[in-house]
């Protein structure tokens, strides 16, 4: 049988791993790249295990899971016997995925911080399933469709944004993350670049003091739960907008219509 010879991205100390040419038991680290290998493959049938919360598309939720994506049981991964292993270094963390490598499993290792980051990663993923063709034809089409979502105007200030990641302790979406950077090609302002990188922490005495002098679009991809109000409720120049939080929070092709709600929510 054919082998593929698989290495992580930059900035990560994995050695080379080699796969199946077309493996058949695959195990993803992400709802994101569950989602992904769907897109491709246009079948779940290779996928064996993937992380909690994967619920996209429908028949993922009855895969058996391996734990939180920033918390993966290299147990649970090992159980499975898959012939690959499929992550991100935008959320997995690199000891865990150091581990499952380190028993001999292939690791395919992609990077999603940048929107031109995860439309490359599609590439990867098809590469390390067999199916590099579809993966291509997969992410021209996600690129078209991002191009064709209208930019708020030039004319006027452009929308400020703020991603609720988590509410307790309160985490958002920081620079050099690509939610912040597919709103930035929208012509909107993530308030989270002005709290840090990544995914930041931060006070809700620094969203008080933000809300005082703009409006500011408050964006939860949390999952909702009872009907308590959330706490920017009652700032001033405060509005919440509605989009399903799976929409905005994976860097799959579904993004897409997530940002095509939040456009439309916002004039």
């Amino acid at each position: 049988m054919s082998a593929r010879a698989f290495i992580g991205i930059a900035g990560w100390s994995l050695w080379i791993s080699v796969a199946a040419a077309e493996p058949k038991r695959i195990v993803t680290l992400s709802p994101a790249l569950a989602e992904m290998v769907w897109e491709i493959d246009g079948t779940l049938d290779r996928l064996v295990g993937v992380s909690e919360h994967t619920d996209f598309p429908a028949g993922a939720r009855a895969l058996p899971t391996v734990g939180p994506f920033h918390q993966t049981s290299v147990e649970a991964v090992a159980k499975l016997k898959p012939d690959l292993v499929l992550a991100t270094r935008d959320g997995n963390p690199e000891a865990g995925v150091k581990r499952i490598q380190a028993l001999g499993i292939p690791v395919s290792v992609v990077d999603t911080h940048s929107i031109e980051q995860w439309l490359g990663a599609y590439a990867q993923v098809g590469t390390s399933i067999g199916r590099s063709k579809e993966a291509a034809e997969v992410a021209a089409s996600v690129r078209r469709e991002l191009e064709k979502i209208p930019k708020w105007g030039v004319e006027r200030a452009p929308a400020v944004i703020f991603f609720v990641l988590q509410e307790s302790p309160l985490m958002t979406a920081g620079n050099g993350t690509f939610l912040s950077e597919a709103l930035n090609r929208l012509g909107g302002q993530n308030l989270g670049d002005e709290a840090g990188q990544g995914y930041p922490r931060v006070a809700r005495e620094w969203i008080v003091r933000k809300s005082a002098t703009r409006a500011i679009h408050f964006v939860s991809l949390v999952p909702k739960a009872g009907s308590k109000p959330p706490f920017w409720s009652k700032l001033p120049n405060a509005r919440t907008v509605d989009v399903p939080h799976d929409l905005l929070s994976r860097p799959s092709a579904r993004l897409i219509e997530g940002l095509r709600i939040l456009r439309r929510a916002i004039p």
